[in-house]
């Protein structure tokens, strides 16, 4: 038996080569993503140049939700490559319980074969890890550098009881099958797929669930809870996975028979007794085309947001910053300059804050600015020009900040080396994600800070009026355009993360279906033998298998846009609340049709490299002497 293990363990074949690969492959996922989810909480607003912590954490949510369900379905992926090889050794394993060797020491055989290649694929993964982390972390300005020893081992424990429960799984599996009926030579093929009980009650959950999702959409009671129902369409189509992809292929099947395309329905036959395989392509490519086109739509409309926000909303051409405080007696009098104040300070929690003194002038002509209505539904203290007076300590503050907990708490800011108290009465959509700036009345803020009848910003509608300006009193100007601009540049810094992520999740993908055709094309080299040793072309056997890998791709790009769509939405209302998004969602049809091509790609090259030896040579020959098949 030991022999027999060090024989297994220095065999040298190509599907384990891709297993290594593989294995690899695992490790970097869970450790990367691993520490995606758990390890970048102590990101702060200079890291990500975001305004404030929790406005980091909307970023981050998605991406930390996106890297749970990435490491959940690689760890799929993984077991199914594996059962691939498992299967792809049938006729072995058969062989070796013929010989007597019990169904225990089998399983031992392949546990060590699995711990054994852990030697080399686990330092492997991890060091490439950490130089893809590094290089990430360095790119966005991280504080994190490396991905930290608790991470590695969690990973590491992750990685092995995935695979190791893949072997047991696949081995009760396999065991299943009766000896005697293996000596008889009744399970050397494959049944056809047909539509089972489990797939009738999938999809009958399916349309539940449609339902389900349509009387909350109609009930719900905010444009959030309207969008989060979105989820039970993504539900119901995976619900019915099974049967859209079994009458896809009905559909075809019966579209090559009357139309006499034979080539088409040899492939179509090919994939009703390969069912598991055409699945599992299927659906590799539908979850990172979902998640890529999801996370590219997603960043590409809130970047689209901090653009917009500024173009609507900003009424006036320039403001121009002041480094002090100037006296009103020398400003100019006009009806296109507003004059008022900003204080740069702190929050307790650190983070960077512009306090804004305003009047009800500048919330008429100057800037619109709309209220959360989630947050405070009653913004009478607008009506009633409470930002002229002197005495109301009210402050309203940038949505994604506050919670409707904390309208009516107070909030102590140092400005100008006073502490000033006030009182939170509402939550706003911001204007500049650029800046979380926070609007007070600019009478208060004069009388607690003793400035009375001073400015150090300006506000400017008529261009003409911006060279006088300049040319008496020094200041900071910037244009309305370049404030949209800032707000968009703050968007695209505070996405870079959610847009990498997508890269690396389709990069990791493609190699992943590379790997799981390599590992199952064991299959295709025995059905290519027989063809070819009855006497079909190469050319023609080139076409079948050219649909084998053109279908399944072209049905996973199908599904995956109505779940990108979903995606894209439930994931931009969980970052920021629905006003942002009156603009519109974006979409990315360039990107879908690059990741199509792309996939495509990779999926004919692939299968037409894994069954050159046999379909160009006479491999087949030495295939058709073998009496197992």
């Amino acid at each position: 038996m030991n022999k027999l293990m060090i024989l297994i363990r220095k065999s040298k074949n190509r599907e384990k080569y891709f297993l290594y690969a593989s294995y690899v492959l695992n490790v970097i996922i869970v450790s990367m993503f691993y520490m995606v989810a758990t390890g970048l909480s102590n990101i702060t607003n200079e890291t990500l140049s975001t305004n404030d912590y929790e406005q980091i954490m909307a970023i981050l949510g998605s991406v930390i939700l996106v890297s749970g369900l990435t490491i959940v379905f690689f760890q799929w992926i993984i077991s199914m490559q594996f059962q691939a090889l498992f299967f792809s050794r049938k006729q072995f394993n058969n062989n070796l319980r013929l010989m007597g060797i019990r169904k225990k020491s089998l399983f031992g055989i392949y546990i060590y074969e699995l711990f054994y290649m852990q030697l080399l694929a686990f330092p492997v993964g991890i060091i490439l890890s950490e130089i893809i982390f590094y290089v990430l972390a360095k790119t966005l300005n991280l504080n994190e550098k490396i991905i930290t020893p608790d991470k590695i081992v969690i990973a590491a424990i992750l990685h092995l009881i995935v695979i190791t429960a893949s072997v047991f799984i696949t081995f009760i599996k396999l065991m299943k099958h009766n000896i005697i009926e293996v000596i008889r030579g009744n399970t050397n093929c494959e049944e056809l797929q047909t539509l089972g009980i489990k797939q009738k009650v999938r999809f009958t959950l399916g349309l539940a669930s449609i339902i389900i999702t349509i009387y909350i959409k109609f009930t719900a009671q905010s444009k959030q809870m309207e969008v989060m129902a979105d989820m039970g369409y993504s539900i119901a189509i995976l619900l019915a996975f099974d049967v859209i992809m079994f009458y896809v292929h009905k559909v075809l099947t019966i579209y090559a028979k009357k139309y006499r395309k034979t080539y088409l329905l040899f492939s179509e036959q090919i994939s009703f007794g390969y069912y598991k395989k055409v699945k599992v392509v299927c659906l590799i490519a539908v979850y990172s085309i979902t998640i890529f086109l999801g996370l590219q739509m997603m960043f590409k409309t809130v970047r689209n947001a901090g653009l917009n926000v500024a173009d609507k909303n900003i009424n006036y051409t320039y403001c121009i910053q002041y480094d002090n405080l100037l006296s009103m007696d020398e400003a100019d009098k006009n009806d296109q300059v507003l004059y008022g104040l900003r204080f740069k300070t702190k929050t307790s929690s650190g983070s960077n804050v512009y306090v804004n003194g305003i009047n009800t002038q500048f919330l008429s002509n100057f800037e619109t600015i709309n209220i959360n209505k989630l947050l405070c539904d009653d913004n009478s203290f607008i009506k009633n020009n409470m930002f002229d007076d002197k005495n109301w300590n009210g402050i309203i503050m940038p949505d994604y900040y506050i919670s409707a907990n904390d309208i009516g708490n107070s909030i102590i800011l140092n400005i100008d080396g006073k502490d000033v108290s006030f009182n939170i009465i509402a939550g706003y959509n911001t204007n500049n994600f650029g800046k979380m700036i926070c609007y007070v009345s600019s009478a208060y803020l004069k009388s607690q800070l003793n400035i009375d009848n001073m400015y150090n910003i300006a506000y400017i509608k008529n261009p003409n009026n911006l060279e006088d300006m300049i040319k008496t009193r020094f200041g900071t100007v910037q244009s309305k355009e370049e404030i949209a601009q800032e707000s968009y540049n703050k968007a695209v810094s505070g996405t870079k993360l959610v847009e990498i992520v997508s890269i690396f999740i389709i990069i990791c993908a493609m190699i992943s279906l590379i790997n799981f055709f390599a590992i199952t094309s064991g299959a295709n080299i025995i059905n290519i033998s027989r063809l070819r040793g009855a006497g079909m072309s190469e050319k023609n056997i080139t076409k079948i298998y050219i649909y084998q890998a053109i279908i399944p791709i072209i049905v996973a790009n199908i599904l995956a846009i109505p779940l990108a769509i979903i995606f894209e939405r439930i994931g931009c209302y969980l970052m920021l609340p629905a006003d942002y998004f009156v603009y519109g969602m974006k979409y990315k049809p360039v990107s879908l049709l690059v990741v199509f091509f792309a996939f495509l790609a990779v999926s004919i090259v692939t299968q037409v490299i894994t069954i050159k030896k046999v379909l160009y040579t006479s491999y087949y020959i030495d295939i058709l002497r073998d009496v197992s098949i």
